[in-house]
């Protein structure tokens, strides 16, 4: 074989190895990525994985999403987007969080109504948090201003041209998450963000086999629904997933520990509830939270076709969120 052959072969084993083993750095996908293929970040000492989910349409029985009276109903995710494998640990909130609240940012210094809180446990849990378990007790509004600063952390320390998605009416990015204010998301921008609701579920419902876990199920388990109204054929895996009052100790536990769904995400039932950036149908001020939390002691909370409802205020220490990020 010629020298000129050999470095041909060079380039597409590397070019192969990249669609096989996903980008890093944030990167768009190259054609052919896969569902859940996964990008590595960095941020200070700490790192984070976001799993690639495809575009899609799925039957909701949520009318969170459908905003529909007329159940089931088609929701459709018309654009690829990453998600977070996991939630927010405190460990992540607390690097980013040091970093935008540092005085050396001057007037670009970040605002949090709440410092973030080292996971949650019952008064009686023997649980000791650490900070892999999720970052806990946090307003809708911090996790938006959360999202906006470690879009500007990870392009100060990579170079990389990440924008903001959050805007004040003058365009500028929201750094103070300690007063009310109106949101201008700019959904085209590259930087993070939370998840709408659609996409959440997408995340969550998503098979390898073009099915859609059902909403009566927790995600990743497709045995079975994890409630049913009589108690009959209820899975007996699907506490595999998820933590919840009767396996956790009454407490929080570390990220990542149970079994990930299709596409590689953990927890995204049980642990904590998660903030979307929906605002909650007809309510035109609470916001939606999914998937249930560790104080769930009826599964039926747990089920993916459940949502809640908070005002963005609220800290209670039971919710805290995971980010995605558009391609």
């Amino acid at each position: 074989m010629s020298k000129k052959s050999i470095r041909s072969v060079v380039v597409w084993l590397f070019i192969l190895t990249l669609v096989l083993s996903g980008c890093t750095g944030g990167k768009k996908p190259p054609i052919g990525f896969k569902p859940g293929s996964p990008a590595l970040y960095k941020v200070g000492d700490g790192s984070f994985y976001m799993r690639y989910a495809p575009a899609g349409t799925f039957v909701s029985d949520d009318p969170a999403i459908t905003a529909s009276e007329e159940l089931p109903g088609a929701v459709e995710v018309s654009e690829p987007f990453w998600m977070a494998e996991t939630e927010v640990t405190y460990a992540l909130w607390k690097e980013v969080y040091d970093w935008a609240t540092h005085p050396d940012r001057g007037e670009q210094r970040y605002t949090f109504r709440s410092p973030g809180q080292m996971g949650s446990r019952d008064t009686e849990s023997a649980v000791e948090p650490t900070p892999e378990h999720p970052v806990t007790g946090l307003t809708w509004f911090d996790t938006l201003v959360w999202c906006n600063a470690l879009t500007e952390c990870y392009h100060a320390e990579h170079g990389q041209d990440l924008v903001c998605v959050y805007r004040a009416d003058n365009g500028s990015p929201i750094r103070d998450a300690s007063d009310d204010f109106s949101v201008l998301p700019d959904l085209a921008a590259n930087g993070f963000r939370l998840p709408s609701s659609a996409e959440w579920q997408l995340a969550a419902r998503y098979q390898t086999n073009g099915a859609w876990t059902p909403g009566s199920h927790a995600s990743g388990d497709t045995t079975g629904p994890c409630w049913t109204e009589d108690g009959m054929g209820v899975s007996t895996a699907f506490r595999d997933y998820l933590w919840d009052w009767t396996n956790s100790g009454m407490s929080t536990q570390p990220v990542g520990t149970k079994d990930a769904n299709a596409l590689g995400i953990h927890d995204m039932s049980g642990n904590i509830a998660e903030w979307c950036f929906d605002d909650f149908p007809s309510t035109g001020w609470f916001k939606v939270l999914r998937g249930g939390s560790y104080w769930s002691d009826d599964p039926k909370t747990l089920q993916l076709g459940m949502v809640a409802q908070r005002g963005p205020f609220i800290d209670w220490d039971d919710q805290g969120f995971r980010f995605a990020k558009t391609l």
